[in-house]
């Protein structure tokens, strides 16, 4: 990585020019201190795209509405690494799924609370 001093009469202009094409990061310093750095674009957006993918947390609130998490993934945009747009709404998708006559709500209910009190077991355990 190399580091540029920009003193006061270089323009950011100039600075950029004596690097061009930059192909790696470059910093740039003013009085002694890192005041930016330019990265090539394909390493900025890999850096955005990590960025924007560690910031994903869909919040499940109390209050928050299925529409509410649809509407922030939405806001998201297409970014998001995976991300595709919905040519459907979910809402018409479990509508009109097919209801499978063998499913026992209440043995799932039991299952599910077997493996949540595990879950909840190990947790306990973990220091």
């Amino acid at each position: 990585m190399k580091t540029l001093t920009l003193k006061e009469n270089q323009t950011l202009y100039e600075v950029i020019a004596q690097q061009s094409p930059v192909d790696e990061p470059l910093v740039l310093e003013q009085g002694g201190r890192r005041i930016a750095v330019l990265l090539p674009p394909d390493e900025y957006e890999a850096y955005r795209a990590w960025r924007q993918a560690e910031s994903i947390h869909i919040d499940w609130s109390e209050g928050r509405t299925l529409e509410d998490v649809v509407a922030d993934i939405k806001r998201r945009g297409p970014g998001i690494p995976n991300y595709r747009e919905a040519t459907v709404s979910l809402k018409d998708l479990l509508e009109n799924t097919s209801h499978d006559p063998t499913f026992n709500l209440e043995e799932w209910e039991r299952e599910w609370a077997k493996i949540n009190a595990e879950i909840e077991a190990d947790d306990e355990r973990e220091p």
